[in-house]
């Protein structure tokens, strides 16, 4: 397992007091997981390059604690369901309309980035209660309904998209988000990124 996740082009962190044991126990061992690098070039390349489209495996690193989904191709998240002890999640998927429903499940997430990804119902995450900073794709459309409730909230960052500053000036935009969820995140901080990391 742990061999076709970096094979696909991934790097694993392993808890720091993990030492030599079977499959398995490397498996929970597993805390970090990241394709982030298959986005960067490569200057010697050894093995053949793998679109990664299918996260379904993710499932067997149930003590995961961080997910950078960066450089693959997944559009279904279903599998992130399973993920119980994931605190932080980097998604990557311009599927429009993308659906993070399995995402409510992840309640001990505190660091969620849906920066690159298309999002317009955020619903799923209200159940989110230990979320603390969360970044999101910024759109004309956007609904802070469901954040209302997120009190742990210190941040949240808002992406814009290369066509976003015609259409929506950024400090309108942050006067509105105030309006909306200023008395219910008190302590939150909102504020306009600089683009896809």
């Amino acid at each position: 397992m742990i061999d076709r996740v970096i094979a696909l082009g991934g790097t694993i962190q392993f808890r720091a007091d993990a030492g030599a044991a079977s499959d398995q126990k490397r498996v929970d061992d597993v805390r970090e997981i990241s394709f982030a690098s298959r986005s960067q070039p490569r200057a010697r390349q050894s093995s053949p390059t793998y679109v990664v489209d299918d996260i379904s495996a993710l499932v067997h690193f149930e003590n995961l604690e961080s997910l950078d989904l960066r450089g693959t191709q997944a559009t279904d998240l279903a599998p992130l369901a399973e993920l119980k002890s994931l605190k932080k999640l980097v998604t990557k998927n311009h599927v429009p309309d993308c659906d993070i429903s399995s995402i409510a499940t992840l309640v001990a997430l505190e660091e969620l980035d849906l920066g690159a990804t298309e999002v317009s119902d955020l619903t799923p995450l209200q159940h989110l209660v230990n979320l603390r900073k969360l970044r999101l794709r910024l759109r004309p459309d956007f609904d802070p309904t469901p954040l209302r409730q997120l009190k742990n909230l210190d941040l949240i960052e808002f992406v814009p998209s290369i066509d976003s500053s015609p259409q929506i000036p950024h400090m309108v935009f942050l006067k509105r988000i105030n309006e909306e969820l200023g008395d219910s995140l008190p302590h939150c901080k909102f504020e306009i990124g600089k683009g896809d990391p």
